[in-house]
C-alpha cells in the first residue's frame, strides 16, 4: 500500500506541458517527482513528439471519423475543443455540450429548473449564446418534456444537432488547423511499438490460476489500462499451453468496443495483456 500511495502521489505530482514553439517542433517540460530526476529524464524522452513532417503517413492514413477522433477520444476531443474556443459560434456549441453534461448529473429535484435556465440561456433569440443549428420543433419538443418529466434524456436530439453541426465544417477546418497536426503527433507516439517501459504499472486488480491483473498507464498518453500478467512456468507446470494459445487466437478474431488485440511481444517469461479501462476501447499486448 505504501508503494501504491507514492506512485499515486507521484501520477498526481506529474505536470506535462505541451507547446508549440515558432517552428512547430515541440517542447516538453515535466515537472514534479521529487528526487527522481534521472527517471523523469527517461519519460521526457518517451513523450518527446515528432516534427510535424513525419507525421504525414499518420495524416493520409487516420480514419477521419467525426465522432472518434473529437469526441471517443481524450486527447482528440480536448485538442478540438481548444480549436473551438478559437471561434466565439463554436465556443458556444462546445458551453452548451457541457451544461448539458452538467444537467445530466443533477439532482432529481434541481433537474427542471436547470434545464429551463439551459434553454433560456442557448435557445432565447435574445441571448448572447443563442444557438441556431438547433431546429426549433426540436427545442420546442424539449421544453414540453422537461415539464412534465425532466428525465436525463430531454436534451439527446438537440446535442445530435450540435453534433452533426460541428462534424461538418468546422470538422473540415479542424484538420487543416495546427491543433490537428497536434493530434496527429500523438497519434504518432501512439503507434509506436510498445516495450516493457511503455506502461507505468500500479496495483493488483485480481488474481487468478496463471497470473495476475493490475493497473497500468501508457507514459506517453495517460490512457489507462488493466493489464493481465502471465507465467509462462505456472502455464507450462499446469499444462495450460492450449488454453493460452486458444485465447490469443480469439483475442486476434475480436474487433469490438471492448477488446481488441493491437500488439504482441515475446521474452522469456511472461505474456501480458492490456485492457482498457472506462472508455469501452482495449488494447491487448503480449509479452510472451
Amino acid at each position: 500500500m505504501c508503494k501504491l500511495h507514492t506512485d499515486r502521489k507521484l501520477l498526481l505530482s506529474l505536470l506535462v506541458i505541451v507547446l508549440l514553439n515558432g517552428d512547430g517542433a515541440p517542447i516538453v517540460l515535466l515537472g514534479g517527482g521529487g528526487k527522481r530526476k534521472g527517471r523523469s529524464k527517461k519519460w521526457k524522452e518517451m513523450l518527446r513528439l515528432p516534427h510535424v513532417s513525419q507525421c504525414e503517413e499518420v495524416r493520409q492514413t487516420i480514419e477521419r471519423d467525426y465522432h472518434n477522433l473529437c469526441d471517443k477520444q481524450p486527447i482528440g476531443r480536448n485538442l478540438f475543443r481548444q480549436f473551438c474556443e478559437t471561434r466565439l459560434e463554436l465556443k458556444r456549441c462546445i458551453e452548451f455540450l457541457d451544461e448539458v453534461a452538467d444537467y445530466e448529473v443533477a439532482p432529481d429535484e434541481k433537474r427542471r429548473d436547470y434545464g429551463l435556465q439551459l434553454l433560456d440561456t442557448h435557445f432565447n433569440n435574445g441571448s448572447v449564446a443563442h444557438l441556431s443549428e438547433v431546429p426549433a420543433e426540436t427545442v420546442k419538443q424539449c421544453k414540453e418534456k422537461l415539464e412534465q418529466s425532466p428525465c436525463k434524456e430531454i436534451f439527446t436530439e438537440c446535442v445530435k444537432a450540435v453534433h452533426d453541426y460541428l462534424s461538418g465544417e468546422p470538422f473540415t477546418e479542424y484538420q487543416e488547423s495546427m491543433y490537428f497536426s497536434r493530434f496527429l503527433q500523438w497519434k504518432w507516439l501512439e503507434r509506436q511499438p510498445a516495450t516493457k517501459n511503455t506502461f507505468r504499472h500500479y496495483r493488483v486488480l485480481g488474481k487468478g490460476g496463471f497470473g495476475e491483473v493490475c493497473a497500468c498507464q501508457v507514459r506517453a498518453t495517460g490512457k489507462m489500462y488493466a493489464c493481465k500478467k502471465l507465467e509462462k512456468k505456472r502455464i507450462k507446470k499446469r499444462k495450460g499451453e492450449n488454453m493460452a494459445l486458444n485465447e490469443k487466437k480469439i483475442l486476434e478474431k475480436v474487433n469490438s468496443r471492448f477488446v481488441r488485440l493491437e500488439a504482441r511481444k515475446h521474452s522469456a517469461g511472461r505474456s501480458w495483456a492490456h485492457q482498457d479501462f472506462g472508455s469501452g476501447f482495449s488494447r491487448t499486448d503480449s509479452r510472451g
